[in-house]
């Protein structure tokens, strides 16, 4: 039984899954904003600071002279300070997820374990399985793409944010945020969360109703086919983070097709939330087809679990046939003496239901 997100938004009533997930979301688009403003404007002065920068600041004004920061000298310098800059900035967001979970009241009654700027991937992903095996409330925070990168060049498609929130006797949640916005999904729909006001709740569809034919989403790792590529699709587009892509030109865009490659169980939230929002996604090793937010909320709940293989890559579509299609395309690319010379044009039209099978 699917909890609506409604039913975790009752004022005065204790959050479940869908509160929770909604309050993450909205708290970590908040955060990627301070982050993005601290990084060009430096400290908000009404912002309170930690314990330690509040204790260097009272020890220079009892010394009466300003002590200048350690300035990075060459570039192994700043390297390092780039690398802290986006360790900061995870922690930055993820502590502030977990004020803000805390702060509430929800079902369970217990304050929801908050994961995300501790341990590798695989370890946190250990970690959620043992929250859920034990009825412990649990949010996983995980980044995709480079923190790094969003933070020195301000690429809007370098990184992305996926949160799993899961209560006890309740569906898992998924939201995606980006820069610029937070998109929400369980196994009945879609929202799109505002930084104030209630959630929006999504008809199933694409906002831009018309697709694009001349755009297409690939890995960075296919770059080197673009030339390739270019014959089929005129901008193929390679981001770093086909995530924050799939969110900006698929699910606020017209572009109609992208393959995208995973990194971690914990940084997919994009399948469940592009096919809650009207998308269609298959596997590209196993053939399975995913339609409805259902079966992508629960292919991704079982990879979690460890209950099913995870790591395949997937095609995400507007159209069956713009899936069929690119696929074909890639087969003719990366394997080009596998592919029949007298395969039907690539262009053409063909419908729904035929043979799959490259």
């Amino acid at each position: 039984m699917c909890d609506r997100l409604g039913s975790g938004l009752n004022p005065g009533a204790p959050y479940g899954s869908a509160g929770i997930a909604n309050t993450a979301a909205r708290t970590s688009l908040k955060a990627i904003a301070t982050v993005e403003h601290q990084t060009v404007y430096g400290q908000n002065m009404e912002d309170r600071l930690p314990e330690n920068g509040m204790l260097e600041k009272i020890l220079t004004w009892q010394e009466q002279h300003y002590i200048p920061p350690d300035i990075p000298q060459g570039v192994p310098g700043q390297e390092e300070v780039w690398k802290q800059q986006a360790a900061d900035a995870t922690g930055v967001i993820v502590n502030a997820v977990r004020e803000a979970v805390a702060a509430i009241e929800n079902i369970s009654g217990r304050t929801p374990v908050v994961l995300g700027d501790e341990g590798t991937l695989d370890e946190r992903a250990e970690e959620f399985r043992r929250c859920v095996h034990d009825k412990q409330p649990v949010v996983s925070v995980a980044i995709s793409g480079s923190m790094r990168r969003w933070l020195s060049v301000h690429d809007t498609d370098a990184m992305s944010l996926h949160i799993y929130t899961h209560m006890p006797e309740q569906p898992l949640h998924t939201a995606l945020v980006t820069r610029t916005a937070a998109m929400l999904s369980d196994c009945s729909g879609a929202w799109r969360v505002p930084r104030s006001g209630e959630p929006l709740a999504m008809s199933g569809e694409p906002l831009v109703p018309h697709p694009d034919p001349q755009f297409a989403i690939f890995p960075s790792a296919l770059e080197e086919h673009a030339a390739g590529l270019r014959k089929y699709y005129k901008t193929p587009i390679f981001p770093r983070d086909t995530s924050a892509a799939i969110a900006r030109a698929m699910l606020d865009g017209a572009t109609p097709v992208a393959v995208h490659v995973p990194e971690h169980v914990l940084n997919s939230a994009i399948v469940p939330v592009a096919i809650a929002h009207g998308l269609v996604g298959r596997l590209q090793k196993t053939g399975t087809l995913m339609e409805k937010p259902h079966q992508a909320t629960e292919y991704l709940f079982q990879a979690l679990m460890g209950d099913v293989e995870f790591g395949e890559g997937l095609v995400i579509a507007r159209e069956m046939w713009d899936e069929r299609r690119v696929r074909r395309i890639l087969s003719r690319i990366l394997h080009p003496d596998d592919t029949d010379p007298y395969d039907d044009e690539l262009d053409e039209y063909d419908g729904y239901g035929l043979d799959d099978d490259l």
